[in-house]
């Protein structure tokens, strides 16, 4: 996985697993925040509440595309069965309920699981459609994201584990049956690993699909959220003294990147890749 993928991916779940509070306190109307403490940043413009519609949905947006990955790879042959070992696999490995294997917790609510499920589907099909997430409510969606991004590593590490008795953490496989995708190695450099990581970020990027309302009132929100957020992320301790930064410099780039899309030409594309070089 390179840095500019780390990197998205960290700002976009930063984003998903704190969507309703970024939500409130970019439209937060008071002079408190929404903890009820005093304003670090009172200086900073935030939006109506009355529009927070279309904050909500821009947010799914600024998520999506931080998600989307350059996928060099997409004519090699390797690459489609990948994804489709890796759909097959992860589809089956989900649980949703104490009853479906014994001795493992389950990993997501039923609704979340049944979304994940329709778009590995899709994803391991080799579908390009990207429609199979719009039949899931969003917060399935958004919980099954959630989810897989918090648990990227040790996802990875569960998709490609070679070893066919102990699991990532050396206890006894509770689903030996299941078929993995094999390696040669861990990281960017070997072709498979690569193209798991992409497919599982392909999921999560389609997972948290969303339709942009494209009247001039809600474009209007979007730049004044974008606006707001651009100032509000906090990369350093030295940002903004009393407050913890929200994430590393170099998501904290890749983040502003695509707010400055999202919140200017919405045209879809590729934010350019952030200088990291700069931040090392």
């Amino acid at each position: 996985e390179s840095i500019y993928s780390a990197a998205r991916k960290q700002a976009a779940l930063k984003l998903i697993g704190n969507h309703e509070a970024v939500l409130k306190d970019t439209t937060n109307p008071t002079a408190l925040n929404i903890a009820g403490k005093p304003l670090t940043q009172p200086e900073l413009r935030r939006v109506p509440i009355e529009q927070a519609v279309h904050v909500d949905e821009a947010l799914r947006e600024v998520a999506y595309r931080l998600l989307e990955e350059k996928l060099d790879d997409t004519a090699c042959p390797g690459q489609a069965g990948t994804w489709a070992a890796m759909a097959a696999y992860v589809s089956t490995r989900i649980q949703s309920s104490r009853d479906e294997v014994a001795g493992r917790e389950p990993d997501m609510s039923g609704a979340a699981a049944e979304a994940m499920r329709a778009v590995l589907k899709e994803v391991g099909a080799g579908v390009g459609d990207d429609v199979a997430a719009e039949a899931h409510p969003f917060a399935a969606r958004e919980e099954a994201a959630r989810k897989l991004l918090s648990n990227f590593d040790a996802l990875m590490k569960d998709v490609t584990n070679p070893s066919p008795v102990l699991n990532i953490v050396g206890r006894a496989l509770t689903q030996p049956e299941l078929k993995r995708v094999l390696v040669i190695s861990e990281g960017p450099l070997d072709s498979r690993w690569r193209w798991v990581a992409q497919g599982l970020l392909e999921v999560a990027r389609r997972l948290t699909k969303t339709t942009l309302d494209p009247s001039p009132g809600a474009q209007e929100a979007r730049a004044a959220m974008c606006a707001y957020l651009d100032r509000r992320i906090q990369a350093t301790p030295d940002d903004m003294r009393g407050r913890t930064p929200d994430m590393s410099a170099v998501a904290a780039e890749a983040m502003r990147a695509v707010l400055k899309e999202v919140g200017g030409t919405g045209t879809g594309q590729h934010a350019p890749e952030p200088s990291f070089e700069a931040q090392s």
